[in-house]
């Protein structure tokens, strides 16, 4: 049916022509993210165990970045394009485990909130909230949106979603029935 949908408002060549642009080595920001990476590679390297600092990979980057790959971009003041070689290159591998311990015990609290969860409406909250966070965490591989308010409120808010329906499954909650909408 969304096939249907996209073919019908002719949507189809956008997509494709927008996810061809993601292999596109004559792309600007596709050489750019990819020397950020590298950057973000090389501070981890460098310092393994803590990192650079916590939001100092933009100020870190000109000192790590590839000289041979010069874009437009290169002077910009932005992170490293991923929000997992962000972590490990401003934090190191101690805020990289603390990061997947968050990862473990959100998907820990998510999985446990579907599993008992009795009320069908309940259920598709959590669902959606789950869905959520799981999309952001596949997104975040490829881009990283730590100070953006429009990203990180929903991140934080879905994930008190879930441990809230999660810490009542069922229950009553200060005399209500907890499944009554």
């Amino acid at each position: 049916m969304i096939l249907i949908a996209i073919v019908g408002i002719g949507a189809e060549g956008r997509i494709t022509q927008h996810a061809g642009s993601v292999v596109d080595t004559e792309n600007v920001s596709n050489l750019e993210r990819v020397n950020r990476w590298m950057a973000a590679a090389e501070m981890t390297k460098d310092r393994p165990w803590l990192g650079v600092g916590y939001g100092e990979y933009p100020a870190e980057y000109s000192e790590y970045r590839r000289k041979v790959i010069l874009t437009d971009q290169v002077y910009f003041y932005m992170g490293a394009h991923s929000e997992p070689l962000r972590i490990l290159s401003e934090t190191g591998t101690a805020g990289f485990a603390a990061s997947l311990w968050l990862l473990a015990a959100a998907s820990a609290i998510g999985i446990r909130t579907l599993r008992r969860t009795p009320d069908p409406r309940t259920y598709l909250v959590a669902l959606g909230a789950f869905s959520g966070l799981a999309t952001y965490m596949i997104h975040t591989v490829f881009n990283s949106y730590p100070g953006i308010d429009k990203v990180t409120i929903p991140f934080w808010a879905s994930l008190g979603l879930l441990a809230a329906l999660g810490g009542t499954n069922g229950r009553a909650v200060e005399g209500r029935d907890a499944t009554a909408a």
